[in-house]
């Protein structure tokens, strides 16, 4: 006995898989009996049953058992209309087809509203499927809405009954223990630029480490269930705040100068850096802790303030004697994370239903960084949808490629007048990937599977015969094991012992004989060929094909809204469309990259680091968004040598993004531009700012600078490394720096 279960907690950590097969096995047999034996009618016994069954086993629906409960009880109205519309629609082939069609595409692309609608898209199509096949019987509909009320009810009540599923760990969590160990390594930094550095191996240590957790925050290493990506206020301000952690993390890596060089003494670059990690422990403690006040916007703003002042007179005095800018690196670079940590505390104000600021965003380039947080609630969700109804998101277009395919099959399975055509649709849900690909692949295993099931299920009808009482006594092993074990060893297991399930719970609601199992096999081999046809005709590449393209647009509109940050600095009329736009296709970028995936990776993808080219987008559009909100003060020497190379720098780092677009656009991936190729100007100890104007345009330029070549350094990074490469470009500059 123990054998076996220590080989079911292996494949099933948690026993999350096994707990909702109970669930499920126990609901549904209740919910079933009831209504089959107890009240004596089929048709609310089949939605009953299959109520509990879409929501508890075709339904993933995320969050802590009672969120579960909440998310089935809130989706038992669209059941209704679904199933409703299902049952008038079926009067005939071609209205049952269209009904799919509309349908299927409005249930398919509400998973642009977070990973809650994904979790019950497909278990709210098997309302549809199931009602809209002959007979065409509206005298049933009340039947019908009971059952599937009761089934979904019961489901919903033993989500936080019967051996309810562990709180997984929120987001919230995982993001405020990445901010606390980014504020330690800032305490670090900043005993290091007092003077007082801590012993090397703690600060490897702890860079080490805040380095695993800022990775663990990517979407790669995060269920998709568990993302905060619906349109609401609160998960849009948790993914700006994650966003804004990691551009202040990217600069933290630029604070200390490489191994064996000595670091700059700047007491106030280190005082502010201990006031920003404070304000990131604070806002770590406001997202987990309920009673915990967020941070004041106020005090960070006072503390940016006072540094500028201090850097003002630094810089006057470093020029008076003079000197490059080599020694305001560091200040530049904190004073970064400082803006980065301000944008960081005003989301998760917005997170925690605190007050923020009025929106200051210029007319011409709303919507701002932070519009959710001065919007109602529907504005946000009517936002999100309408922005994703283009052919270019994968939400479309999935939703479409679903559609579709239902639509067809129903149309297969009413023209050739299959007798339990529902098993068709059903196939073609399950087994629709989002490439073409990854349909085929999974074809085979379903097939197979499904032809064992088959064998064996006909073998059972033939050797029991009409005996509803022997089938009432095997239902309740039969799903507990294929819930179990199917979802444990693979699809082949999964459709095999669903065969069985469907046979012998089919064989109490009608007579039947093994010519069941048969029929069952080429149903789903009909619905297998169907979704495998649709997914070659529409989108056959899926989130992979269009992420090429997503991404690569995506760092084409960033760079550009980087590039005109600079004339912007200095005095040039901006487009006031080149940030919305940035964000616009980001989001669509990041759409890409989460169903991508969820799917096969091509080998030929695999010389791109895809969220590190997605992150360098998103360090472009928050950079441009901070530089040009706080450096509005215009340069009054247009053509000085300075002011050139700031605008050369910007236009080196569209050029790399146009280069990096182009490569994945079609496949390549060249290495990098060498270090050696970027142009003299930055090399900072020979920067001329002493001519430039006041002291606030010298350090804006340098600031300019400082974030435009960590830019660089990140385009390289995007590509597979080479570990025999030069230094990167911010070491190269840091060594420059550092060394005087």
């Amino acid at each position: 006995m123990l054998r076996p279960l220590h080989l079911l907690r292996a494949r099933d950590p948690g026993l999350l898989v096994t707990r909702r097969s109970v669930r499920v096995t126990l609901v549904g047999c209740l919910v079933f009996y009831s209504c089959r034996y107890g009240v004596g009618d089929t048709v609310m016994a089949t939605y009953a049953i299959f109520g509990a069954v879409a929501m508890g086993v075709l339904a993933h629906v995320p969050g802590p058992p009672s969120r579960r409960a909440r998310t089935l009880l809130a989706a038992v109205p669209a059941g209704w209309v679904l199933v409703t519309a299902g049952t008038l629609l079926a009067v005939d082939t071609w209205s049952a087809a269209g009904g799919m069609l509309v349908l299927g595409f409005a249930v398919a692309y509400a998973a642009v509203g977070g990973p809650r609608l994904v979790g019950l898209a497909t278990g709210l199509h098997l309302f549809y499927m199931l009602s809209c096949f002959p007979p065409y019987s509206p005298e049933t509909l009340v039947s019908r809405l009971i059952g599937l009320t009761l089934g979904v009810a019961l489901m919903a009540a033993g989500e936080v009954l019967v051996w309810p599923d562990p709180s997984p760990t929120r987001y919230e969590q995982r993001l405020a223990d990445t901010m606390e160990h980014v504020a330690r390594y800032l305490k670090s930094a900043a005993d290091v630029l007092n003077g007082r550095p801590p012993r090397p191996e703690r600060v490897n240590h702890l860079r080490q480490a805040t380095a695993e957790r800022a990775e663990a925050l990517r979407p790669l290493h995060i269920p998709a269930a568990e993302r905060p990506a619906s349109a609401g206020r609160h998960d849009q301000a948790v993914t700006r705040a994650a966003s804004a952690l990691r551009f202040v993390w990217g600069l933290s890596t630029r604070l200390l100068p490489p191994p064996g060089t000595s670091p700059p003494h700047n007491p106030d670059a280190a005082r502010l850096l201990c006031q920003q990690a404070d304000a990131l422990d604070h806002a770590a403690r406001s997202l987990t802790v309920s009673e915990a006040r967020p941070p004041s916007l106020d005090a960070l703003d006072d503390a940016i303030t006072a540094f500028e002042a201090a850097r003002t007179q630094a810089c006057d005095r470093l020029l008076s004697q003079g000197m490059g800018t080599e020694a305001l690196h560091s200040s530049a670079v904190a004073l970064g994370i400082a803006r980065g940590t301000h944008s960081l505390v005003t989301a998760v104000r917005i997170a925690v239903r605190a007050s923020v600021p009025p929106d200051l965003t210029p007319a011409g380039e709303r919507p701002g960084p932070f519009w959710y947080a001065y919007e109602p609630a529907w504005r946000l969700w009517w936002v999100r949808f309408t922005r994703s109804l283009t052919p270019r998101s994968v939400y479309f277009q999935s939703a479409l490629r679903i559609a579709a395919a239902l639509a067809v099959a129903r149309l297969i399975a009413g023209g050739l007048d299959l007798s339990h055509g529902f098993w068709t649709l059903l196939a073609t849900l399950t087994l629709m990937r989002t490439s073409a690909a990854d349909t085929r692949t999974a074809l085979r295993p379903a097939l197979i599977g499904t032809l064992g099931g088959a064998l064996v299920a006909a073998f059972l009808l033939a050797l029991v015969g009409p005996r509803p009482d022997v089938y009432a006594a095997l239902l309740p092993l039969a799903m507990l094991v294929s819930f179990v074990v199917g979802p444990i060893l693979g699809l082949a297991w999964m459709q095999g012992l669903l065969t069985i399930v469907i046979a012998i719970l089919f064989s109490q609601v009608a007579s039947a004989g093994w010519q069941l199992a048969e029929t069952r096999f080429f149903d789903v081999l009909i619905g297998g060929l169907t979704g495998t046809a649709m997914g070659l005709l529409a989108w056959p590449r899926g989130g992979g094909g269009e992420m090429r393209r997503a991404i690569a647009t995506s760092l084409l509109a960033s760079s550009a809204a980087a590039r005109e940050a600079a004339p912007v600095l200095i005095g040039a009329a901006s487009s006031q469309e080149t940030l919305p736009r940035a964000r616009h296709v980001l989001f669509l970028a990041e759409a890409s990259y989460a169903q991508f995936q969820t799917e096969r990776h091509d080998p030929r993808m695999a010389g791109i680091d895809w969220q590190a080219a997605l992150m360098t987008a998103q360090q472009m559009v928050e950079g441009a968004e901070t530089l040009v909100e706080r450096c509005r003060y215009g340069w009054p020497v247009p053509g000085h040598q300075a002011v050139a190379s700031l605008e050369a720098v910007a236009c080196r780092v569209e050029t790399e993004c146009a280069d990096l677009a182009e490569d994945m656009c079609k496949g390549r991936s060249s290495p990098p531009s060498p270090v050696d190729g970027v142009p003299k100007v930055l090399d900072s100890a020979g920067i001329p700012v002493a001519n430039v104007g006041s002291s606030r345009q010298q350090l804006q330029l340098v600031d300019v600078l400082v974030w435009l070549t960590g830019l660089l350094d990140d385009l390289a990074r995007i590509r597979v490394p080479d570990e025999s490469a030069s230094p990167t470009l911010a070491q190269t500059i840091a060594m420059r720096t550092f060394s005087g």
